[in-house]
């Protein structure tokens, strides 16, 4: 049995009792004592060590679980109205979640939509990935088959429209063949149009062009002088009355003594006349201008005499 009550200090060889952990006469610390803090500190440590691991991987999970999100669709089409709060919610219930930032289908392309999501202390600012794409082909609105006159200016935008999320892209519209007013009869036209996105449309239309005489022309230049005046195309009946003045008629009172450069009188059904002189100028009768006795002068004649001209073949090609 070891009965041993003291030792000595290996420093300054002074005796002191064996549990001294500190020579009072050198001050000097035994190394015994010395490992057991440094193995109390270190345990100490490391418990406080797999606390925190433990603490951040709680925080960890939690964070994982309560702040996912199911994202049930990441894409839409250009021009459809759609809440970005619809198609995304939190895995958890408890979960609260905010969007800062709207869902513009008005742009095409990728968006980025943030979000704070927030379960308890947790609270998170983030963000995903949307794409807004156009993958609707335009509409062409318009008629099958269309007439237009011989010879008249003529625009394809006068007749066609297209409908599409990219606006104002009828400019594009493109007749294969090209369309041509001074071809005569029936032509099969295709139209076709192609908006920013790559995508396609096309229609067949069929195109007559109708060739009218002199004097068809001018009844059509007259109807289209009467509409723009504000006349209602329902009152124009199905007949025109045009008539050419001779060189005998200029000689009578009735007629030569208004214009002597008169060359044709043209009635419409609705009793507007017209005159149109050898320099090209048509002109409206009208009677607020105390055109009385020229208008029903003029209308009898061209009525009596005039040729009959039927303008329901070109009188919806007017303006």
């Amino acid at each position: 049995m070891n009965n041993q009550t003291t030792k000595t200090c290996e420093d300054c060889g002074y005796t002191i009792s064996i549990n001294s952990i500190r020579c009072p006469h050198c001050n000097k610390v035994f190394k015994k004592y010395v490992d057991y803090n440094t193995r109390n500190s270190f345990v100490k440590k490391m418990a406080i060590g797999a606390a925190l691991v433990v603490f951040v991987a709680v925080i960890f999970a939690i964070d994982k679980n309560y702040t996912r999100i199911d994202i049930k669709k990441d894409t839409f089409e250009a021009g459809i109205k759609a809440d970005i709060s619809d198609y995304v919610k939190p895995y958890n219930s408890k979960t609260d979640i905010h969007f800062l930032t709207k869902l513009d289908t008005d742009k095409i392309g990728q968006q980025t939509i943030e979000y704070q999501i927030s379960y308890g202390i947790i609270n998170h600012k983030k963000s995903f990935k949307v794409n807004v794409v156009d993958t609707d082909k335009p509409v062409i609105e318009g008629p099958d088959q269309i007439e237009i006159i011989y010879g008249d200016d003529f625009s394809i935008n006068e007749y066609y429209s297209v409908v599409d999320f990219q606006k104002d892209i009828g400019d594009y519209l493109v007749p294969k063949p090209s369309i041509s007013s001074l071809e005569p009869g029936n032509h099969e036209v295709e139209l076709t149009v192609a908006d920013s996105s790559g995508n396609e449309s096309s229609k067949k239309i069929k195109v007559y062009v109708q060739k009218l005489s002199n004097e068809e022309h001018l009844v059509l230049d007259c109807i289209n002088m009467y509409e723009k005046n504000g006349g209602k195309p329902a009152k124009l009946g199905k007949n025109a009355y045009i008539y050419k003045v001779t060189k005998e008629d200029l000689g009578l009172e009735e007629i030569g003594k208004y214009d002597d450069l008169l060359e044709y009188i043209i009635l419409l059904e609705s009793g507007d006349v017209y005159t149109k002189t050898k320099r090209g100028n048509i002109q409206w009768l009208d009677a607020s201008y105390d055109y009385d006795s020229k208008i029903e002068i003029y209308g009898f004649i061209a009525r009596e005499f005039g040729e009959k001209v039927k303008i329901s073949k070109f009188v919806n090609k007017s303006l």
